[in-house]
């Protein structure tokens, strides 16, 4: 007759002290914890198992009376009585390592296609959440050190620059009616390209804004503007810096002494798969100042 694990004195006391214990499960519930532990146990010894393997094996899985606890459902579930016969639940750490003991079980049991399976699942929620914790912590773009200056100025246009309690403005005429803009270097100080795609928060009056950026990066090249091709949506690279040209029309007539002065500007930046706002500090004023002069007709109004 061929011998098995199975006669194994240890193992033969094991499976009737798990007999034993079983009747506190409901019935098909037991049947399938029992298929669940001959089947682990077949898999883990063969017919010669030394005594000390099979005790390694045998402990492992715990006693019956553990397995047949663990398994019972919450509410039911106990470890011993009390001096007057009274149940008395188990631990909070006792349930968390039989659950975690029962999933080690559960891997160990699972073949390698659902192995291989769940690790590629894992990837894929773990994977993105990281990348996604990434772009969200990404430095925004900032004022770079290059240069800056008002975009197509016109011979007849004249830039007043002030400075007052260490704030510095640089002004122009209002031209009504008109395009006009400006020419500021952003730099990317994150290690992720990001691509300004658009303003918002944008003065009304201050019609249709357009946002570009060059092309090639404005430093060493010994001038605050080197001749730049400028794009829209165009990448700023990891740890460069790009001359970023803003455009608007003025639609809007100021009298004498009026002014609108831009010190912020928020973009539409969009960083990997996430397009976000991001605040850049101009570091001074930019004012158009009035009064305005020209034959634009604002709600049927000539300027004057």
């Amino acid at each position: 007759m061929s011998r098995s694990a199975f006669d194994h004195p240890a193992v033969s006391d094991y499976l009737r002290s798990l007999d034993a214990a079983l009747p506190a499960l409901p019935a098909d519930q037991a049947r399938e914890l029992r298929e669940q532990i001959v089947e682990h146990l077949d898999d883990a010894l063969n017919a010669d198992a030394s005594d000390q393997r099979v005790t390694e094996v045998l402990t492992a899985l715990g006693s019956p009376a553990d397995l047949v606890a663990e398994a019972l459902p919450e509410g039911a579930r106990v470890t011993g009585q009390d001096q007057n016969g009274a149940a008395v639940p188990g631990s909070t750490r006792q349930e968390a390592h039989g659950r975690s003991r029962n999933v080690l079980r559960s891997l160990a049991r699972m073949s390698w296609h659902k192995k291989i399976a769940l690790v590629a699942l894992a990837l894929l929620v773990i994977i993105p959440a990281g990348y996604g914790i990434a772009l969200g912590t990404a430095p925004a773009l900032e004022l770079g050190a290059g240069g800056y200056g008002w975009w197509s100025l016109g011979p007849s246009l004249h830039v007043v620059n002030t400075t007052a309690d260490g704030h510095s403005q640089t002004t122009i005429p209002v031209r009504s009616g008109q395009r006009q803009g400006i020419l500021i270097t952003v730099y990317n100080p994150s290690n992720w390209t990001q691509t300004i795609v658009g303003v918002t928060d944008w003065p009304y009056s201050l019609a249709n804004p357009r946002v570009a950026a060059s092309l090639h990066n404005p430093y060493g090249h010994g001038v605050a503007f080197p001749p730049a091709l400028y794009i829209a949506s165009a990448a700023i690279p990891p740890r460069q810096a790009r001359v970023v040209r803003l455009t608007w029309t003025s639609e809007i007539c100021l009298w004498r002494g009026g002014s609108i002065i831009l010190d912020n500007l928020t973009l539409r930046v969009r960083v990997g798969w996430f397009t976000e706002s991001q605040n850049v500090n101009l570091g001074q004023g930019w004012a158009l100042a009035g009064p305005s002069y020209g034959r634009w007709r604002p709600k049927g109004k000539l300027c004057s």
